[in-house]
């Protein structure tokens, strides 16, 4: 028979409950794990007083509730047992609460697996273990202290070391003689912040914990390794703790996670990152490049152009290449390689058409309200298409004869990220029977784009003219 190394005790009225302890688990692979249940506060008391119980798993939904009444009533009789709270994903902020009055861990249901729960399980034991080891002389939690995959240090209030286990000495990369030498962590030595800075003294954790009196998580810290002649980097808490008739804070425990390793990992996705960020970069680059060259053969074939309708195709063609060369341009000059600010590519495109489209006889200006809208790039280029074309209508047909008017584009998103792009102008309106007749003013374009976009169409023809797309983001 195999040897029982835990024994969790499921409380909860829920049967499904103990089922899915017991699935992620897996009983059949894991027989050396018992698994008790109790449905009410005294039977849950009943078993912790008669059997070693090394977690309670405590269900704390509303509807099958023990709360934190029961999660108090534990605690205070079998203060060394590490309780888990189970709830559901509506109900956590109940599991928040009770993780501040003192449970180790919080599971939700139907998000969590076996590693999750197994990983939650062995943590909450260690950490229990670390908390209370100083009001403890048990030789079964020594025996864990001592092999605890995280480093633990003990020390007293004016910093000299009481206790430090294996995993904690291999971590720093120190003999437990020169530990005892120093005060507390800094081992005279500069530590260091993610950001390169040196550690302010006043956040280190073990001053912060005895100032405050509170448990202070997870400050991440570079401590220089002597025998691997680099800093290592840790992931460091600090549990204040007030012995037995005691009415001050008289010892603290640090307890950390080596985090070398993950920070190289991250250094070395970071380095790949970046080179492909590079050649993303560069690809936009060439694409604008590559547009740039055929602006400029289609330019240099207009001049070659007597007729007038044919030379306006070609440079409309030209303003459409355009419009897509300064999408890939924003992207290569923006830090952002995903998304455009259409604000300040609206402004770009505009006055571009102003210049190309602007008449001597006549007095027109372009309105623009486009604001903090980011377009990912499968959207930006339709969308510049429509905006390219539109305005070019507005610019070269709306005003033929009015001295003065108003091109206006609005384009903003609404909270369900339906984003509505409009244009309209004051001009002459538009001709007779032309939604019949899809070519004119490019409409056949711009039907095609907003159908791609899956977007929807609206026109309007009374005193101007006014387009306005709706589509999703």
């Amino acid at each position: 028979m195999a040897p029982v190394i835990a024994r969790i005790l499921v409380f909860s009225n829920d049967p499904a409950n103990f089922c899915l302890i017991n699935q992620l688990i897996d009983k059949d692979n894991n027989p050396e794990i018992i698994i008790e249940s109790s449905t009410n506060l005294s039977e849950t008391l009943e078993i912790l007083k008669k059997m070693k119980t090394d977690v309670v798993l405590l269900d704390i939904d509303k509807d099958l509730s023990h709360g934190l009444d029961s999660l108090e009533a534990i605690m205070k009789l079998y203060p060394f047992i590490p309780v888990i709270v189970m709830a559901l994903p509506e109900n956590e902020s109940e599991a928040i609460n009770a993780l501040r009055a003192g449970a180790q861990d919080c599971l939700i249901k139907g998000e969590v697996n076996k590693r999750q729960f197994f990983r939650s399980v062995r943590y909450s034991i260690e950490r229990k273990c670390s908390e209370e080891l100083a009001k403890i002389s048990s030789e079964r939690y020594r025996k864990i202290f001592r092999r605890m995959v995280q480093g633990v240090l003990y020390y007293r209030s004016n910093g000299k070391l009481i206790a430090a286990n294996s995993s904690a000495l291999k971590i720093l990369g120190v003999t437990k003689e020169k530990l005892v030498e120093s005060i507390f962590l800094p081992l005279n030595q500069k530590i260091l912040q993610e950001n390169g800075n040196e550690f302010p003294y006043e956040d280190f954790p073990f001053i912060a914990a005895l100032k405050t009196g509170h448990i202070v998580n997870n400050r991440v810290m570079g401590i220089y390794n002597n025998l691997s002649n680099d800093y290592v980097w840790l992931n460091v808490s600090a549990i204040p703790v007030s012995l037995s008739g005691e009415n001050e804070i008289t010892r603290v425990f640090m307890i950390f996670e080596d985090l070398t390793e993950r920070k190289k990992t991250e250094r070395v996705f970071r380095t790949s990152l970046k080179e492909k960020e590079t050649l993303i970069k560069e690809v936009h680059h060439r694409v604008k490049n590559n547009f740039q060259i055929i602006s400029s053969l289609l330019s240099l074939q207009s001049d070659m152009i007597e007729d007038k309708k044919n030379y306006e195709l070609f440079n409309e063609s030209n303003n459409r290449i355009r419009a897509m060369a300064m999408i890939h341009e924003r992207l290569y000059q923006s830090s952002n390689l995903s998304e455009i600010d259409f604000e300040d590519y609206t402004n770009c495109i505009c006055s571009h058409l102003y210049k190309v489209y602007k008449k001597e006889q006549n007095e027109v200006t372009i309105r623009i309200e486009v604001q903090n809208i980011h377009l990912p790039v499968d959207l930006a280029v339709p969308c510049g298409l429509i905006l390219n074309e539109l305005v070019s209508n507005a610019l070269k047909y709306a005003f033929t004869d009015q001295e003065k008017g108003e091109v206006f584009i609005s384009f903003d998103r609404d909270e369900k990220n339906i984003c509505q792009l409009i244009i309209e102008d004051d001009g002459i309106g538009l001709p007779p029977k032309v939604f019949e007749n899809a070519n004119t003013l490019g409409l056949f374009l711009v039907d095609s784009l907003v159908r791609q976009i899956k977007g929807e169409l609206n026109i309007s023809s009374s005193n101007g003219t006014r387009f306005q797309i709706s589509f999703p983001v």
